[in-house]
């Protein structure tokens, strides 16, 4: 009987030590890759806001995710409080003009095209590093409905040295 018991004792223990193992830290991963045959920044800086076409000297701190090609310029461009360790744009954030879409191309015919729904949360990982997850749903300015839309991801590093000017 003294031996099952140190058995028992035993095999319980070993089952502990088996189930119990130290929690793996899970990586933080930037995995939205450029499109092809385009140039993309993702970069931020606080004291800026974000105007018609421009981002102006301010208050905030603004993030723009910019896309580069032969003929066009696109860029998402968000901003959040300047003292924040990390953030979250809500809906109803996106709706009050946190976030906008600028798209320069004067050979293209496009629809113009405005946010109207999604996400974007952000934290600080490093001194000049934060890495942003967004999903925003862009939506044609013209229609009431939002019948035609248009989906922007992005998960990845921004990093310090936006500048005020023009956006292209």
């Amino acid at each position: 009987m003294k031996n099952l018991y140190y058995f028992i004792l035993m095999f319980t223990s070993v089952m502990v030590l088996v189930s119990c193992k130290k929690e793996e830290e899970v990586a933080l991963v930037a995995d939205t890759p450029c499109p092809s045959n385009t140039d993309c920044s993702y970069l931020y800086n606080d004291n800026l806001d974000i105007g018609d076409y421009t981002l102006n000297r301010g208050n905030n701190k603004v993030f723009q995710a910019m896309y580069k090609t032969e003929y066009s310029t696109a860029s998402l461009n968000f901003k959040v409080p300047v003292n924040v360790n990390q953030f979250y744009i809500s809906e109803t954030d996106i709706k009050d003009d946190a976030v906008k879409y600028f798209f320069v191309c004067p050979v293209c015919d496009w629809i113009a095209v405005k946010p109207v729904a999604g996400y974007i949360k952000g934290n600080k990982v490093g001194n000049n590093q934060w890495l942003v997850d967004a999903e925003v749903i862009m939506a044609a300015i013209h229609d009431v409905n939002n019948q035609f839309s248009d989906t922007i991801r992005i998960k990845k590093y921004f990093y310090s040295g936006l500048k005020a000017g023009p956006v292209n």
